[in-house]
Formats: C-alpha cells, sequence, structure tokens
C-alpha cells in the first residue's frame, strides 16, 4: 500500500495476487474526497486492470473494491476517534499503522503512485 502525503490528489495502490490473478487496486482519494464532501470510503472510481491491460472480470473487481472499503473505512474510523489528535496524521500514516496493527494489505510488490 502507497500513497503520497500532500495536497494534491493522492493514489493508494495494493498489488494483489489472489491464486492466478494479478490485480492492482487503485484508490483515489484525497482531493476528490474533499471536493465532494463524500466519506472516504465511498471513493474508488478508477477501473481495475491486468498487468497486460485487459479489464478484470466484474466479480474480482468487486472483491477488490470491497476490500479497499474496509480497509479505508477503517482509516477513516481511526481518524475519526482520534479527533484533534490526529489532525496531524496524514491517510498514508493511518494506512501503514492500520496493516501494521492487523497484520492487512501487505504485499512483498509495490506500485508507488502519483
Amino acid at each position: 500500500m502507497t500513497g503520497k502525503d500532500s495536497y494534491t490528489p493522492s493514489l493508494y495502490s495494493i498489488l494483489r495476487s489472489p491464486k492466478d490473478h494479478r490485480v492492482l487496486v487503485d484508490a483515489l482519494v484525497r482531493a476528490h474526497r474533499r471536493r465532494l464532501g463524500i466519506p472516504l470510503h465511498k471513493v474508488r472510481n478508477i477501473p481495475l486492470y491486468h498487468s497486460d491491460g485487459r479489464t478484470i472480470a466484474s466479480k474480482l473487481d468487486r472483491s477488490m473494491d470491497l476490500v479497499v472499503n474496509i480497509f479505508l473505512k477503517d482509516a477513516t474510523n481511526l481518524h475519526e476517534s482520534l479527533k484533534e489528535a490526529a489532525e496531524g496524521i496524514s491517510l498514508g500514516e493511518r494506512i501503514k499503522r492500520l496493516s501494521c496493527l492487523y497484520n492487512v494489505a501487505k504485499s512483498e510488490e509495490y506500485y508507488t503512485g502519483a
């Protein structure tokens, strides 16, 4: 899971390899969410593709969408529960801490988003 801590739109990516499918899940979260005023976990408007450029099957897309939404919802809930103490903590840092605490969203391969 990667992301840039900035005020510009950030791309958070998870490279997953369930069985014989290799999927890159991207979630554009920062600026679009703020501008639209919608919860963080409701944003995911980037289609999913195989490494060769083909779009993935809709069943796998829905599965990855669910994983990303649950993870982002947990990151949002963590931020809300900490209130002012979390003001200076970026989404990237929250996601990193959640992945360490719960041993989730980890991969040996990473994609760096823009």
